[in-house]
C-alpha cells in the first residue's frame, strides 16, 4: 500500500510539474498571442491609415476629374461660340467680297463711260473752239465785207 501511495504521490508530483509547464506553456501562449495581436491591431492601424489616404486620394482624382470634364464642357462650349463666330465672319466676308465686287464692277462701268463722256466732252470743246475760230474768221470777213460796201456806197 505504501508503494501505492508513493506511486501515487509521485504521480501527482508528475502531474503537478506538468500542470506548471502548461501553466507556464499557456501563459507564453498567451503572451505570444498579445504581442500578435498587438501586432495585429498596429498592422490594422497602418492599414486604416493607408485606406484613408487611399479614400482621400481617390476623392481628390475625382474632384480633379469633375474639374477636368467641367473645364472640356467649357472648352467644348467655347469652340462651338468660336465657330458659329467664325461661320458668321465668314458669312460677312463673303457677302462684303461681293458687295467689293459689285462696286469695282460698277466703278469700272463708271470709269469707261467717264472715259467716254470726257472723250465726248473733249470733242465737244475741239467743236466749239473749231466754231469759234470759223465764227472769228467770219465775223472778220463780215466786218471786210462791210467795209468794202461802206466804201462802195
Amino acid at each position: 500500500n505504501a508503494e501505492s501511495e508513493t506511486a501515487a504521490r509521485r504521480r501527482a508530483e508528475i502531474a503537478a510539474g506538468e500542470l506548471v509547464k502548461a501553466r507556464e506553456e499557456a501563459k507564453k501562449s498567451a503572451e505570444r498571442a498579445e504581442r500578435l495581436e498587438g501586432r495585429r491591431t498596429q498592422e490594422e492601424r497602418v492599414f486604416e491609415g493607408r485606406l484613408a489616404r487611399a479614400e482621400k486620394e481617390r476623392d481628390e482624382a475625382k474632384g480633379l476629374v469633375e474639374k477636368a470634364n467641367a473645364e472640356a464642357e467649357e472648352t467644348k462650349r467655347q469652340r462651338s461660340r468660336m465657330v458659329e463666330e467664325f461661320r458668321d465672319v465668314s458669312v460677312q466676308l463673303n457677302r462684303s467680297r461681293r458687295e467689293a465686287a459689285s462696286l469695282q464692277e460698277k466703278l469700272a462701268a463708271f470709269e469707261e463711260s467717264d472715259g467716254s463722256a470726257k472723250e465726248a466732252l473733249a470733242q465737244s470743246e475741239r467743236r466749239r473752239t473749231e466754231a469759234e475760230a470759223k465764227l472769228a474768221e467770219m465775223t472778220r470777213e463780215y466786218s471786210r465785207l462791210q467795209q468794202t460796201l461802206g466804201e462802195m456806197s
